[in-house]
């Protein structure tokens, strides 16, 4: 496992990476989890996994007369993280600096300048950026902005057409209503033409980084595409599992 104290100038652009961001004080079993997952996410998207840690304790920069004592040392941390095969660790000093830092300049700078990540888990009450002003649903945002999820021509698969130019999916040539999410990632999966798709891909492409989206996610989504797309169409699936890894869809 490497370990980096403090942040790099820029990212080495040829080697992004899967990363997960937190104190992990104790490493307790929820912390235990959410490397767990990294780790299945980062197999399946052939990245390094990484773990964005901070020292000082932000509670401790804060609040340094009243901040409660740490329940693990910086080294006891990184044998855990060791323990838990994860590739590599970076060590921010939390300083004035960073704790002034706007939440959408930490994205930009910090996670996809300076780190190049790919793919984050964060928990639900994850908070980042000056006042605790980032969560969640801004880390979705701006994921949003950044994934590129179009088709440049119609595609055919079974009974089904779908056509990006105007947004239409057709089954039998009737129409059928997809909600945006269905919608993007049946456009994922047919941008493949055939190749697999991870789940950990389709949750990052259609999802966005995202913390508490797990995998059950895209099964669900998957699960309501075959129902509008292909139940009763009288022919072999298209939408196909993949194993244990993902999906694909067999193409006309």
């Amino acid at each position: 496992m490497q370990v980096f104290r403090g942040l790099p100038d820029r990212a080495d652009r040829h080697r992004p990476i899967a990363l997960t961001i937190g104190n992990f004080d104790g490493v307790h079993r929820g912390h235990q989890a959410m490397l767990g997952r990294l780790s299945e996410a980062a197999e399946d998207l052939a990245l390094p996994s990484a773990v964005l840690t901070f020292d000082p304790h932000p509670r401790e920069f804060f609040a340094p007369g009243t901040a409660p004592p740490r329940l693990s040392t910086l080294r006891s941390k990184l044998e855990q993280f060791a323990a838990h095969g994860i590739a590599e660790v970076h060590v921010a000093r939390f300083n004035a600096a960073l704790a002034s830092l706007p939440a959408e300049r930490f994205v930009d700078d910090v996670l996809v300048r300076r780190l190049g990540t790919r793919w984050v888990l964060v928990g639900d009450d994850f908070r980042f950026g000056r006042g605790r002003s980032g969560d969640l649903a801004l880390l979705r945002r701006a994921a949003t902005g950044r994934v590129k999820n179009k088709l440049s021509a119609p595609v055919s698969f079974g009974h089904v057409h779908v056509d990006p130019g105007t947004h239409t999916v057709k089954r039998s040539g009737e129409a059928v209503t997809l909600r945006p999410k269905e919608y993007d990632l049946l456009v994922a999966l047919l941008q493949r033409r055939g190749q697999v798709a991870s789940r950990a891909e389709l949750l990052e492409e259609v999802w966005g980084y995202s913390g508490e989206v797990y995998s059950r996610t895209v099964d669900t989504h998957v699960a309501e595409l075959r129902r509008k797309l292909e139940e009763n169409a009288g022919e072999p699936q298209h939408i196909l599992t993949v194993r244990k890894t993902g999906y694909r869809i067999r193409v006309s």
